[in-house]
């Protein structure tokens, strides 16, 4: 005797039917799931590019701020800066230079932004301010150890004075671009920063 609540059969039209909305309504949430994850992840790209930009720019500006202009060398995607560490105790204060140098450069190889503190080859004054030349400047990136990544993805970086080279005149212009890539068939996310910079210290 059969009882009231036997279940009957499902048939092969109601089991292609069933996989037929299951495959409509998982392709209705997959199209509005993957693009809403790709927008994410190209708004996080953005996001992480302007804060890697905005924190490099903010150390070589805090740098250049406490340079002369006669202490600061510009060469194309070189910067190298000896900065003021003190003032004597004269009457009137003369600036006390540090006996290091500090070195920006671009490594397009690698798309980074480099920082090297160190004593160079070559003798330093502190009282008189050095400004390093485009070929110490380039033996000094090639010999350089133990630099510092400052910026990573980095497509375009320079520092670039009014005057004609080897001088250096004010305001300088900071222009910093960074690039990454979020998501295939989009061009790379990308970010620019462009800055006047003054120097506070007087020569």
């Amino acid at each position: 005797m059969r009882g009231p609540f036997l279940m009957r059969a499902v048939t092969l039209s109601e089991l292609l039917v069933a996989v037929a909305v299951l495959v409509l309504v998982g392709g209705a949430a997959m199209a509005f799931f993957f693009p809403s994850l790709r927008d994410s992840t190209r708004t996080q790209v953005r996001m992480d590019l302007q804060r890697a930009a905005v924190d490099a720019s903010y150390k070589l500006i805090a740098d250049l701020e406490i340079c002369t202009p006669s202490g600061v060398g510009l060469a194309d995607t070189m910067v190298g800066l000896q900065p003021v560490i003190d003032v004597t105790a004269e009457v009137p204060p003369a600036p006390v230079f540090d006996s290091k140098l500090r070195l920006y450069w671009w490594d397009a190889a690698q798309h980074t932004l480099q920082r090297w503190t160190g004593v160079p080859g070559f003798a330093l004054s502190t009282s008189v301010p050095h400004r390093c030349t485009t070929d110490e400047m380039k033996e000094l990136v090639s010999t350089a150890s133990k630099s510092t990544c400052v910026c990573r993805d980095v497509a375009t970086f320079q520092l670039s004075s009014p005057a004609l080279p080897p001088a250096v005149g004010l305001p300088l212009k900071l222009h910093l671009v960074v690039e990454r890539s979020a998501a295939a068939g989009y061009a790379p996310e990308r970010y620019q920063i462009e800055r006047t910079v003054s120097l506070r210290m007087a020569e």
